[in-house]
């Protein structure tokens, strides 16, 4: 039985239309017209500049640590934090210049989460229905199996 279908009634409130953003995914949202993933969102800069950071990090320390006649990983080091701090700059930088969210995009935010949330609450009630389902019919068993007990 579907959700809301036997037992329940009507099913629970959804909402018509298409998806918020013409069918954007949930990890991306338009802002000014260009799609922002989560990765940019959260560190302010793409995926991809990461990596590149991150390779050039690399590189870099490798070259610290053969340029040091030691080898005892100060270079490298030295090299691990000043990456860190650049990264941070540019991370805060990148947050500071990133266009806000519009009303209406936190509006479609905030519906994709309800719309969540519904299906969801949905697939509750059914199997709410299906164990009360099951348990009525347990106890219709158990019913039947002392019915004969009480004959005489």
């Amino acid at each position: 039985a579907p959700p809301g279908g036997a037992r329940g009634g009507g099913g629970g409130p959804t909402r018509a239309g298409p998806p918020p953003e013409g069918g954007a995914p949930p990890d991306c949202r338009t802002e000014a017209g260009v799609r922002v993933s989560v990765i940019k969102r959260m560190f302010g800069i793409d995926g991809v500049d990461i990596l590149i950071h991150v390779g050039v990090t690399g590189f870099l320390m490798v070259l610290a640590d053969m340029a040091s006649i030691s080898h005892n990983g100060e270079g490298v080091a030295i090299v691990g934090a000043v990456s860190l701090v650049v990264f941070g700059i540019r991370r805060q930088w990148a947050l500071k210049h990133l266009p806000a969210m519009t009303t209406g995009e936190v509006t479609a935010e905030r519906m994709a989460d309800l719309d969540a949330r519904l299906q969801e609450m949905d697939h509750l009630q059914f199997r709410v229905q299906e164990l009360e389902e099951r348990l009525d019919f347990a106890e219709r068993l158990l019913a039947q199996a002392r019915e004969p007990e009480r004959l005489p």
